[in-house]
């Protein structure tokens, strides 16, 4: 294990390992014709003009049910492995329902996306440590760490553009990896 300043690496899912946001965008639109494509959501809560909190929700379970048909990006394994040779732990940290735990580890293994333990929580804050690195696309949480000196990394996406500390937004998985890379 390499000099890294990090101990632990605490890893989203959605939106970070697999395009989620295609994958619900289609669901959402069944339900609302009117719902837009995933380029113009620009707020992180975009989806409550169109439909209420318990279609929303109900549309992100289904698509978490059916994760074993949605393929990883394919830098996906790559980030992990480096991640796990460079650090002590790396959690898969995911908000969603707890009976999805299952579905979410036969993805990761089926895909052989390695991991130590996985967490599904709905505040994901209190895994981060002083010497955590957090990879995600939630607004919140990358302005928590912002805000709380937390070592963090996203992908670049509409709905966490308008937020503080842009630099450590990433356009690709390729781009995050290189730019963990500089940091061991």
């Amino acid at each position: 294990m390499s000099k890294w300043p990090y101990d632990l690496a605490i890893v989203d899912v959605d939106n970070i390992l697999y395009d989620f946001s295609v994958p619900l965008y289609n669901k959402l639109k069944w339900i609302n014709p009117n719902i837009p494509s995933p380029h113009h959501w620009f707020e992180w809560d975009f989806a409550f003009n169109y439909i209420n909190k318990k279609q929303f929700y109900t549309a992100v379970d289904y698509v978490h049910r059916m994760q074993s048909v949605y393929a990883p990006f394919k830098e996906a394994k790559e980030l992990l492995y480096f991640l796990t040779g460079n650090c002590k732990e790396v959690i898969i940290a995911s908000h969603r329902k707890t009976r999805r735990l299952k579905e979410l580890k036969v993805w990761l293994d089926f895909w052989g996306l390695m991991y130590t333990s996985i967490n599904i929580s709905q505040d994901k804050t209190k895994l981060f440590t002083p010497t955590s690195i957090v990879i995600d696309d939630s607004p919140e949480i990358l302005q928590y760490c912002y805000l709380n000196d937390i070592a963090h990394l996203g992908l670049d996406y509409p709905w966490n553009r308008r937020r503080i500390g842009q630099q450590f937004l990433k356009d690709t998985l390729r781009d995050l990896i290189d730019s963990l890379r500089t940091m061991a």
